[in-house]
């Protein structure tokens, strides 16, 4: 269990709407990987196409694996032993970056859109070790 997790994504909601930002949040402590890509897929639905956003933040406070160069968001029932069940369980980064984009991209608007994606997670390896703690900054391009 993450304690704070729901207490975080309700914190940076309340942030980005206070900075003029209009937002959808899914904050769920339950959520199943299909509930998971349902939540980005609502949340580009949500957007408003008569006002094209410039910035689409995207901050998941939560589980996460890293297998090689791929950080997978987990949803609360994963319980992958290898990376074949990572996979199939897991969201990657790089899925939910590209869903986002092709989804904003194609139904909102094409073009200069600045995508943040946060992710504030554990990077545990399969083999139960932490790949990576503390701040890890990176520059992400889309597949």
């Amino acid at each position: 269990k993450l304690p704070n997790a729901r207490a975080d994504a309700e914190s940076i909601a309340q942030s980005v709407v206070e900075l003029g930002a209009s937002t959808a949040v899914v904050v769920e402590k339950t959520m199943s990987r299909t509930d998971l890509k349902r939540g980005v897929q609502d949340f580009i639905r949500q957007i408003d196409k008569d006002r094209p956003p410039r910035v689409v933040l995207i901050f998941y406070a939560g589980h996460g694996m890293q297998e090689g160069d791929g950080i997978y968001l987990l949803p609360a029932d994963a319980n992958p032993k290898t990376a074949e069940q990572l996979k199939s369980q897991g969201i990657s980064h790089d899925e939910l970056f590209r869903s986002l984009k092709q989804g904003v991209d194609k139904n909102i608007c094409a073009g200069n859109v600045l995508y943040l994606v946060i992710l504030d997670t554990c990077r545990e390896s399969l083999q139960g070790s932490t790949v990576v703690a503390g701040y890890s900054p990176e520059i992400h391009e889309p597949p």
